[in-house]
């Protein structure tokens, strides 16, 4: 009876994400307390405005597709947390030279991509 409340348990957890998130948590924690970024001997660029708008763009995009593990990585390596700030998405728009458009509901990169294909007539 005991084996069926856990299996029953888990199934839950699976299915509705919260495993694997907190196995993704894990392993970054573990690979964090481990320094294993240190071992790639790969230096971080200094966070320029442009790293950070693209650490952004990619923040953004990671969580409008729902790769929510790969968000936790990525979040935890580059030191970059995404909100879905209003402020933040519209100075992006701004810097990027976006308008408001029916596309509003894509990330910024999606829009960003399409308006470079239609710029160069794809």
């Amino acid at each position: 009876m005991e084996e069926k409340l856990v299996e029953a348990v888990r199934g839950g957890l699976e299915r509705d994400g919260v495993l694997g998130k907190l196995r993704s948590e894990i392993r970054c924690e573990v690979l964090r307390l481990l320094g294993i970024h240190d071992l790639k001997k790969v230096s971080k660029p200094i966070i320029t405005p442009e790293v950070d708008l693209i650490n952004s763009l990619i923040g953004e995009y990671l969580q409008w597709i729902g790769y929510s593990y790969t968000s936790a990585i990525f979040s935890s390596e580059s030191d970059f947390i995404y909100s879905r700030d209003e402020n933040i998405h519209s100075r992006i728009m701004s810097e990027l030279g976006l308008k408001d458009s029916s596309d509003d509901s894509l990330p910024l990169l999606c829009q960003l991509i399409n308006k470079v294909k239609q710029n160069c007539n794809y």
